[in-house]
């Protein structure tokens, strides 16, 4: 097989879809599964900082390869998937209301 667009993804070729199709598809094969610091942060929105912070909190799922901080995207999808989970119920109180 050819380095090219010829690939067969979820039965379709790519090279026969449309350019939006084309584009998600190239999007969804290069995100990693395990990501460094930056791609974590800009994953998730948040500065470097802001995730090294979390990191030595122990508020953030993360290992170290080396001396290499690495991140599991299915791991942060759950972990970011609780934490608005956990917002959402801390929010619903009376006493939560902003005004």
């Amino acid at each position: 097989m050819s380095g090219s667009c010829e690939r067969s993804f979820g039965g379709a070729v790519a090279s026969r879809a449309t350019p939006a199709i084309h584009d998600e598809l190239a999007a969804l094969m290069e995100t990693r599964e395990v990501m460094g610091m930056r791609e974590a942060s800009e994953y998730m929105g948040v500065s470097r900082e802001t995730l090294y912070k979390y990191l030595n909190e122990g508020r953030i799922p993360g290992f170290k390869l080396g001396n290499r901080w690495k991140f599991k995207k299915t791991v942060l999808d759950r972990w970011m998937e609780a934490q608005s989970g956990q917002e959402s119920r801390l929010g619903t109180g009376e006493g939560s209301r902003r005004p």
